[in-house]
């Protein structure tokens, strides 16, 4: 059985870890694209919420547990929303506002490591 190379190995494994990062970025931009043109109020406001603060983390304008903080915030204002929907537009707010705040608090916190 043949080895491989500790180096090849490590190659492998940020290429993929590339990847999936990529394609961590690309739902995220999706669900903010989709968030911030849906009909529903709450599911707009969240995806504005989430890109103005993330704006300002990156223009040194917040600190990164601010925006943390707020984001946990807003999470937490979605499954209270949630709870008081009907089940179809609990559905959507799961799935676009929940993930979409979900990915950018794994990314502060460092559950998704970008580098």
């Amino acid at each position: 059985m043949p080895t491989i190379k500790l180096q090849s190995l490590d190659e492998i494994l940020g290429s993929l870890k590339d990847k999936a990062m990529k394609e961590i970025i690309d739902e995220f931009k999706k669900l903010l694209k989709d968030g911030l043109s849906d009909s529903t109020s709450f599911i707009k406001e969240s995806a504005t919420n989430a890109n103005r603060w993330l704006t300002m983390l990156g223009n040194k304008q917040l600190t990164q547990d601010e925006v943390l903080y707020l984001l946990k915030q807003q999470k937490k204002h979605a499954q209270i929303f949630a709870n008081t929907q009907k089940i179809a537009v609990k559905a959507k707010v799961q799935k676009l506002t929940y993930k979409l705040l979900d990915i950018a608090i794994d990314v502060l916190t460092g559950a998704i490591a970008i580098a």
